[in-house]
């Protein structure tokens, strides 16, 4: 009996050896390998329908990209578009279809939760879209030209009343000209780090609905900048914010907005608010002037986000004319100059 209880002994030991030694070349995960693993990451998701801005038209067979084509979808027959699994942070939207204006805004994207946002292209005119059986393509549905009221001698805006050029050359940073941004994307980088940022552009962009569309940027050196200082004080009790705009040839190139940052300023404790920074960047974008009718535009600070058809007719109109159009038959304000606007608080 023995001999045999050695023998099955000594097989044992051979076998545990060999399990021992062999296994360190195994790839067989344990327990501290799958603890390891990254969970699998659901994101966000964005979704929404584009559609033709001229008459509400669902726009299907549209791209929409992310993040310069990273992702890529076409909109389906009734306009819509749909990410998923999108990781969270800030993306770089753009909107493109044959025969309208590019649209390009920045949209924050959040885990497990789903984005909607609904674009509305403008018609660039410079293609018949939906062919009817009339063979003269044009903007307007008038069968022939009508001059318009303009008091310029120079060729008249197509569906432009003589009421919106009066709201810019009331509103607008050149007076008698149109100062706008160049066609394009305009970086904005905000120091601030400011969470309604993404919101407050998306809202911007669609009021433009033209060729220029601001964007959140990393960059510094970014035309327009937002910045905290407490040297806005220097422009008076009680003031908050200032926007300064530089132009040149009647093109805004530059911007810069003026916070008072979070503290005890002029008795009070105050804090930025998304309604302030609503406010400045209407100014950034071309809004020039104030406002009284309760909107967010008002020379007081008053809270509102809200954009009055005032403010929204002006911005809309000052993106579908040429920079430097003349609204009257005399211009006296500077082609270059630098604007600086300031807002108070009424500490309520």
């Amino acid at each position: 009996m023995k001999p045999t209880r050695y023998f099955f002994r000594s097989v044992l030991v051979l076998v545990l050896a060999a399990f021992l030694t062999g296994c360190a070349g195994v790839n067989i995960p344990s327990w501290e390998d799958q603890r390891s693993v990254p969970p699998s990451v659901s994101g966000g998701t964005l979704s929404g329908f584009i559609n033709n801005r001229a008459n509400g038209r669902p726009m299907a067979g549209s791209t929409v990209s992310l993040n310069g084509g990273q992702h890529t979808v076409l909109t389906g027959p009734n306009g819509s578009y749909r990410f998923t699994s999108l990781p969270t942070g800030i993306h770089q939207l753009s909107v493109s279809a044959t025969g309208f204006f590019s649209f390009q805004t920045s949209i924050r994207i959040r885990q497990n939760r789903e984005t909607r946002l609904n674009i509305r292209l403008r018609p660039d005119g410079t293609t018949t879209l939906n062919p009817t059986p009339s063979p003269i393509p044009t903007l307007t549905p008038i069968p022939s030209p009508i001059p318009s009221p303009s008091l310029t001698p120079t060729p008249s805006i197509g569906g432009i009343t003589q009421a919106n050029l009066d709201l810019v050359r009331r509103f607008g940073w050149g007076g008698n000209n149109v100062a706008r941004w160049p066609n394009g994307t305009v970086g904005v980088h905000d120091s601030t780090n400011a969470s309604w940022m993404p919101n407050i552009l998306n809202r911007w962009n669609e009021v433009i609905a033209g060729p220029t569309t601001f964007i959140i940027s990393n960059d510094a050196t970014s035309p327009v900048t937002i910045i905290y200082d407490e040297g806005v004080r220097n422009f008076g009790h009680g003031v908050w914010g200032v926007c300064t705009v530089w132009v040149r040839n009647w093109a805004i190139y530059r911007a810069r907005v003026s916070i008072l940052p979070p503290g005890n300023w002029y008795g009070w404790h105050m804090t930025p608010t998304e309604s302030l920074y609503m406010h400045e960047l209407g100014h950034v974008v071309g809004f020039g002037g104030h406002t009284s009718d309760g909107g967010v535009m008002d020379a007081i600070a008053n809270g509102s986000t809200t954009i009055t058809s005032t403010v929204h007719r002006m911005l809309n109109t000052l993106y579908q004319l040429p920079i430097g159009h003349p609204l009257a038959r005399h211009s006296n304000v500077p082609r270059d100059g630098v604007f600086t606007i300031p807002l108070k608080n009424p500490f309520q």
